[in-house]
């Protein structure tokens, strides 16, 4: 909800953009590090929407206390001979679990994003890799269709599409450990971020956040419950 006095601008972008529109400079990831190979215009102040914390991304933008919790999961046809795993109480052993399905399998993914399977050994595994080019809103749909065995999503997404399409698609598994969202900014802009995180704060003892969770991710609650702890007090 915005803040009274504030204006908000809707600045459109892409995933594999965001950190160039942010930032101003052209930046490819390399592993955890990054090369910066020139420069870009600003496009805007913050990359508000579900923004994964990983490692190469910390080196050129500064995030926002956590705002969802997330992970990496496996997502296939309700046909697929893949199985779900049975849940170890160990994250290693469940990804390892997933893992040993992998191999001959194709896995849909986006470079450069949060979704690129090199960044989960998905080729170690013995996995074959399809660069999928339209959105991610699409990626259920083209395993549905059969143009790939598997494919990997966040949780909000998985959660999602688990309820959009009922029956069609199962979760084999985590391919990664418990990972974060946050909001994105500008390491030029600690006042921004420190304000930013002042306002989230007050929404989670407020109530407001705990209220969209429910409203658009009821799910998460049964998976994450300690994350959403402190936001269902008052």
């Amino acid at each position: 909800m915005p803040e009274p006095g504030v204006k908000y601008q809707f600045v459109e972008t892409t995933w594999a953009g965001a950190v160039g529109d942010l930032t101003g400079k052209k930046v490819i990831p390399r592993g955890d590090e990054i090369e910066i190979t020139g420069s870009l215009p600003v496009k805007g102040d913050v990359v508000a929407t579900g923004f994964t914390v990983l490692k190469w991304r910390e080196k050129i933008v500064d995030f926002s206390t956590p705002t969802f919790p997330t992970q990496i999961w496996l997502v296939t046809q309700t046909d697929s001979s893949l199985c779900p795993i049975k849940p170890s109480g160990t994250i290693d052993a469940d990804i390892a679990a997933v893992k040993q399905q992998l191999k001959g399998k194709s896995v849909l993914g986006m470079a450069d994003t949060c979704l690129d399977p090199n960044l989960y050994g998905m080729k170690e595994a013995g996995a074959s890799m399809v660069n999928f080019t339209m959105t991610m809103n699409a990626l259920v749909p083209a395993v549905i269709n059969s143009d790939a065995d598997t494919t990997i999503l966040e949780v909000p997404d998985a959660l999602t599409a688990l309820q959009k399409w009922p029956g069609k698609i199962k979760i084999i598994g985590p391919l990664s450990p418990l990972q974060y969202m946050a909001c994105a900014f500008d390491k030029n802009s600690p006042e921004l971020r420190d304000e930013f995180n002042r306002f989230f704060e007050k929404c989670k003892k407020d109530g407001t956040y705990l209220g969209l969770i429910k409203k658009y991710y009821p799910l998460v609650l049964d998976y994450y419950p300690e994350f959403f702890q402190v936001s269902d007090s008052k």
